[in-house]
């Protein structure tokens, strides 16, 4: 905001001048028109309205026009004057009747009840007063008044023009004695009686009261014909202090009144009672005492009611309604301006009139610095020796140098208002200046640091009890710096070397460490000062060039952290908008250091950066795109994610409902390409026009603005509006409703604030939450150098209550996976110590803040007077910290006099390792391949052609495929082999995808079977078989073969006959091939056979029968089974003829060799039996007598031995026969049979 020394005018420094009171009364007590009521807190947090309004009323007897009038405001205490732009209300040509109001509704905000409905809704020039303090004119004209009553004082044409003033809070122009009250969000000022009183005294007209605007509609409120004349204004006033001991008294009525008898009376503490004459009137009295005062008494001047009456002839009433009394002090002797300042925060002389002495040390432009002489000064380094003389206007009277007595009022001046949490500075007020010399010289600056008062590094204040140090605490300036600079307010200083720890701003107040910085505690590397939890840096100081703008001296611009002043400078020790300031009286010389802007460092590998960053309220109008980009893309490194804040509204700050920030973006992104960067895109919500809080009609929000070509890829799931509350789901895990999607918008946390902006990533396979934030403001807390300690912090409850709901959702998240990955980053507006912060940091599933794994002295992305410390966060999961999440803050801005933004962004990086393996988008085809009938190897060449080429994806670029499992020359054997590839990324991470090759071995094996052989039994000893080995050989391209035998007999024992044998060569494949081998066993060796005895027997006829009983049997034997014996030459029924009959018997065996034997039967012929046969033949019975004879001679011959006769006879015999056959009675056959008989006689 910006920033100027606050002129205070006190109501009695305007009496010094010739103006009665607070301020001269704007005209008579207004007969009609008047402001009835004033609400300047509309809309503000807490308010009960939504608007300011102000309320005019006709407290007259007549109708009144507001034509040609107009309602003016002007700050408290500033130096704008009334009706400047949009402090101006032209009121329309409308009449009040008598007690009728006019509400005019001026600025408002979102907060608090619409008002009844205006009679005058401002749209142009609205009017946005403060919700504590101001001044509020109704004017005879329609223009400005060009002046403000304090810092330009009003002049007698332009008080004739003020129809109705109020001043409330802490104005410095008023009616009467003393302002209406201070205002509140809950508190309006109310005119008494409805409005009908008006005594000219804003204090004694208007109370402070819930607010109550009235419309003209309103019933109408008739004020008496007449009221009470009262005391309107008095000179001394009530409570001042330092009246010459001869002053007179003047007392200013209501109205024309007649007094009469003792109407007033006079009694002091030291003189007692006084009379005193009295002239002028029938309105304004003068007191003449007739004895002086003493000095340092008070005194009570009292008006005694029942002797003052009102002139005119409406009554009653008549008499003032009550006494009115008032008091006053008297100016006391010479003091040192050491006991003026006492070691204490506020003077123990406040109100009392003193006189001193001292050096005119330097001048102001409404007053300046006294000091007591060196010789003068005390030993107690807790009181000081200067004080400020407070002359309203440029103090023309004195020069530097003067040596001057002063009498003035003691005064405790609280910068911006009594309602501020300022210290107080003490001055003279409404001095009378007596020089006594000039051209002196001036004291002797007290150095700071080495050699002469060294302030505290760490403490501020330490021991203020009761809260507040003007009022609790022990005043300790070696402890407690708050101490140590309110021991030299108003004191020349001296700073040797001073190290510069805050870059230049607009006001040209430069935070400073003595001594080049030794001593300090804190300090960073590049030349700044840390705060801290126990370290709030009491050794710094401001220099300030408000003196030196009025000596026209030049103040160094372009300054940055780590610059210096060369030598020493020299000023005044001074207190303003919360700091104690060194107002320098020589212009410093300024020694560049040369700080550069830092760089980023690039992400790993795997890494992701993410970024927050402040880009300080950037809209179209802005300069700072080339800029901002220039920092994106050549110090941040073009981080994956940025989360933007303060991200305006394609028009800005022009306060027209558009909230669309796609210009905005879009401009930023295209100056990031022009920078050499990549192409940004942009995730955000607009939020509702002008309830986010910033600069009216900008609309901030945060933005995520991310790169998505290093794999990064924002999850949409659109579909939440402004006011739609994103929540977590669970989908197997957590997962965003909204991505992007604001959290809790419409919660009372987040009025006239930014909402939190949760959304989902995916990068290299981590799936992580991201919510970006910009909590409330530090606005409205107390200062850090104020008189509450320690300050209160009126912003951080909000700030609690967001980082509980923001704490709450990230709980949700890690409720379904413990081991999520989030980031909480953004503007959180606080310290890594503070409450909200330490709310992120806590348990259940707390947060990591990665700027506390930073070494303290780096731990700073804000500047703010001159102390580096950490506004913006990164916060991750337990998950990410376990993976290394690191942070850099990238000095870039807060340091620097040109910054693009006053916020230096954070850049983590977030070791988001590839755990994803490369996805095989195709895998070449199994394949079979056959060996052939002819191979001699059980392999196939498969060549890398015709294997294939597998192809692989992954969401990261650099996939590499390997191959595995080929052998060598390609050549693959018989059966199954896995060929197998491995994907690989740049993370490591792999897949494995493979391929069959399959190779079937169709070659049957070769098999060469033993011969086939003959064998006989006669080699082997007769046996019925033969042993034979069955040793087949086979080969086959595999290598490996069996061979079953099939057809050979148990033990190889071949029996007879062929057999054939099947040999099988089978491979590993079950290819077979056969071969035969035929064992043919011959059994050549015959049966033996033994033929049953021969068979004699004797003839018994022609023929013999002999039995198979008789003739036996045969028996034979064979090396094999199987032998039959089979007969012949048995003659047919048995009947054996004579002789020998020879029977062979055949032994066959299965083989058919055969054994023969014979067996003789043989039947001896006789006598009896051959003649059996001859008669048989020879029917002659001579003949066959004959014969018969011859046979039974022979046997007889044979019976006898003689051979010879035997032979004989039997020749005998076979010569008849011989003759039977010739002559044909025998056959020759029987003649034949007959002769062999005969001869076997």
């Amino acid at each position: 905001m910006g920033r100027r020394l606050i002129t205070a005018v006190v109501a009695f420094a305007i009496a010094l001048i010739g103006l009665p009171f607070g301020a001269a009364p704007a005209a008579a007590t207004s007969p009609d028109l008047v402001i009835s009521q004033i609400y300047g807190a509309g809309g503000n947090t807490g308010a009960t309205l939504q608007n300011d309004y102000i309320e005019i009323f006709n407290r007259g007897t007549v109708p009144v026009s507001l034509g040609g009038r107009s309602l003016q405001y002007a700050s408290a205490t500033g130096t704008g004057n009334f009706g400047i732009t949009n402090q101006l209300t032209v009121l329309p040509s409308v009449t009040l009747n008598p007690g009728q109001y006019f509400l005019v509704q001026e600025a408002g905000g979102a907060v608090g009840a619409p008002l009844p409905p205006a009679d005058l809704v401002v749209t142009t020039g609205v009017i946005n007063m403060s919700g504590s303090a101001g001044k509020v004119a109704l004017v005879n004209s329609t223009v400005t008044l060009g002046c403000n009553g304090g810092s330009t004082l009003c002049s007698p044409a332009q008080l004739a023009l003020i129809v109705d003033l109020i001043g409330y809070g802490s104005a410095n122009f008023f009616e009467g004695a003393a302002a209406a009250p201070g205002l509140t969000a809950t508190a309006a000022a109310l005119r008494a009686n409805g409005g009908c009183t008006d005594t000219d005294n804003n204090a004694a007209d208007f109370t402070a009261a819930a607010p109550s605007p009235r419309n003209s509609a309103a019933p109408l409120n008739a004020c008496p014909s007449d009221t009470a004349p009262a005391v309107a204004s008095t000179n001394p006033s009530n409570g001042a202090s330092g009246i010459s001991v001869d002053a007179n008294i003047t007392i200013t009525f209501t109205e024309p009144v007649n007094v009469s008898g003792s109407w007033f009376t006079i009694s002091c503490t030291s003189t007692g009672g006084h009379t005193a004459t009295f002239g002028a009137g029938p309105t304004t009295f003068t007191l003449d005492p007739a004895t002086d005062f003493a000095s340092a008494e008070s005194c009570t001047v009292t008006v005694i009611a029942a002797q003052v009456s009102d002139q005119d002839t409406i009554d009653p009433p008549d008499t003032m309604a009550q006494n009115a009394a008032w008091s006053f002090s008297t100016i006391s002797p010479p003091i040192f301006i050491h006991d003026v300042q006492g070691a204490a925060h506020t003077s123990p002389k406040v109100g009392m009139s003193v006189k001193v002495s001292g050096i005119v040390t330097a001048k102001r432009s409404n007053g300046f610095y006294l000091q007591e002489p060196d010789a003068e000064a005390d030993a107690d380094v807790a009181t000081s020796e200067g004080v400020f003389v407070f002359t309203l206007n440029s103090p023309t009277s004195v020069s530097v140098g003067d040596a001057a007595t002063v009498t003035g009022t003691v005064s405790e001046f609280r910068p911006g208002g009594a309602s501020t949490a300022n210290l107080t500075t003490t001055e003279l007020t409404g001095p009378t200046i007596v020089v006594q010399s000039t051209g002196n010289l001036l004291p002797t600056p007290m150095p700071i640091g080495a050699g002469g008062r060294v302030p505290p590094t760490e403490v501020i204040e330490n021991d203020a009890s009761g809260g507040d140090v003007e009022t609790s605490g022990v005043f300790d300036p070696a402890q407690d710096g708050i101490d140590f600079w309110e021991s030299l307010e108003g004191m020349r200083v001296t700073i040797a070397n001073p190290a510069i720890v805050g870059p230049s701003n607009s006001f040209n107040e430069i935070s400073v460490l003595a001594d080049g910085g030794a001593g300090a505690t804190g300090r960073t590397a590049r030349g700044g000062i840390v705060i801290s939890a126990s370290d709030s840096n009491p050794e710094k100081i401001v220099l300030d060039d408000e003196i030196l703008k009025l000596l026209g001296m030049p103040f160094p611009t372009q300054i940055n952290v780590g610059d210096s002043f060369s030598g020493s400078v020299t000023g005044v020790v001074d207190y303003n908008f919360g700091l104690f300031m060194v107002e320098l009286t020589a212009s410093p010389t300024k020694v560049s250091a040369g700080l550069a802007r830092e760089v980023a460092g690039d992400p790993g590998p795997q890494e992701l950066a993410i970024a927050t960053f402040n880009v300080e309220n950037l809209d179209p109008n802005d300069g700072t795109f080339a800029k901002m980009a220039d920092l994106i893309v050549n110090n941040l490194r073009s981080p994956d994610v940025i989360s933007l804040e303060e991200i305006q509204d394609n028009n800005g700050a022009t306060n027209d409902s558009t909230v669309d920030a796609t210009t905005t973006l879009a401009l930023l992104r295209d100056a990031v390409i022009a920078a050499s960067g990549p192409t940004y895109s942009w995730r955000e919500i607009d939020p509702v026009d002008d309830q986010d809080g910033g600069e009216p009609g900008g609309n901030i929000r945060q933005v995520f603005f991310f790169r998505t070509d290093r794999g990064l890829t924002f999850v949409d799931r659109p579909g939440a509006t402004s006011t739609t509350p994103n929540s977590v789901v669970n989908a197997g895990g957590p997962q965003l409703l909204y991505s992007p999607g604001r959290i809790d918008p419409t919660n009372s946390a987040f009025n006239s604030s930014r909402k939190p902006l949760a959304a989902e990533f995916t990068y290299n396979g981590h799936h992580f939450f991201v919510v970006a934030n910009h909590f409330n403001s530090k606005g409205g807390d107390d200062p850090l150098w104020g008189r509450h300690q320690p300050p209160l912090l009126a912003s951080e409850l909000q700030r609690q209550q967001q980082a509980n709901i923001v704490k709450a959702f990230v709980q949700q998240i890690l409720g379904f996976d413990a081991n999520a990955e989030v980031v909480v980053l953004g503007d959180l507006n606080d310290f890594e110590w503070s409450n909200p912060l330490m709310a992120l940091k806590s348990a259940p599933g707390p947060l990591n803040d990665l700027i506390e794994t930073l070494p303290a002295n780096e731990r700073y992305t804000y500047v703010f007077e001159g102390n580096s410390q950490t506004l913006d966060h990164i916060l991750v999961s337990d998950r990410l910290l376990a993976l290394g999440a690191r942070t850099d803050v990238v000095h870039v801005n807060a340091e620097f006099w040109d910054q693009a933004s006053d916020h230096d962004p954070q850049v983590a990086m977030l070791p988001l390792r590839d755990t994803v393996p490369p996805t095989f988008t195709s895998v070449p085809a199994a394949q079979t391949y056959f060996t052939g009938p002819a191979a001699t190897i059980c392999t196939v060449l498969v060549t890398d052609d015709m294997l294939g080429v597998p192809t692989a994806t992954d969401n990261a670029s650099g996939v590499s495929i390997t191959p595995s499992g080929v052998p060598a020359g390609n050549l693959f054997p018989c059966g199954v082999t896995i060929v197998s590839y491995v994907a690989s990324d740049d993370a490591g991470n792999t897949a494995t995808a493979t391929q069959s090759i399959t190779v079937i071995d169709n070659t049957p094996p070769v098999i060469s079977a033993p011969p086939s052989v003959v064998v006989r039994t006669s080699d082997q000893l007769g046996q019925c078989t033969a042993s034979v080995a069955t040793n087949a050989t086979a080969t086959d391209n595999s290598g490996f073969v069996t061979i079953s035998v099939t057809g050979a007999p148990a033990g190889n024992v071949f029996p007879l006959g062929t057999t054939t044998v099947t040999y099988t060569a089978t491979d590993a494949a079950g290819n077979i091939a056969t071969a035969t081998q035929t064992v043919t066993l011959v059994d050549d060796t015959r049966p033996t056979i033994t033929a049953p005895a021969n068979v004699i027997r004797a003839a018994s006829g022609i023929t013999t029968l002999v039995t198979d009983a008789e003739l036996g049997t045969a028996t034979a034997a064979d090396n094999c089974p199987g032998v039959t014996i089979a007969r012949s030459g048995v003659p047919a029924g048995n009947l054996f003829p004579h002789g020998t009959t020879t029977i062979t018997y055949t032994a066959t065996d299965a083989s058919g060799n055969t054994a023969s034997a014979t067996q003789t039967v043989t039947v001896n012929a006789t006598a009896t039996s051959v003649c059996v046969f001859v008669r048989s033949y020879i029917a002659n019975a001579g003949i066959a007598n004959s014969l018969c004879v011859k046979l039974d001679a022979a046997a007889a011959a044979r019976a006898r031995g003689s051979v010879n006769a035997h032979d004989n006879v039997i020749d005998a015999f076979a010569n008849e026969v011989d003759a039977q056959r010739r002559n044909g009675t025998l056959t020759g056959a029987q003649a034949d049979a007959l002769i062999a008989l005969a001869r076997t006689l």
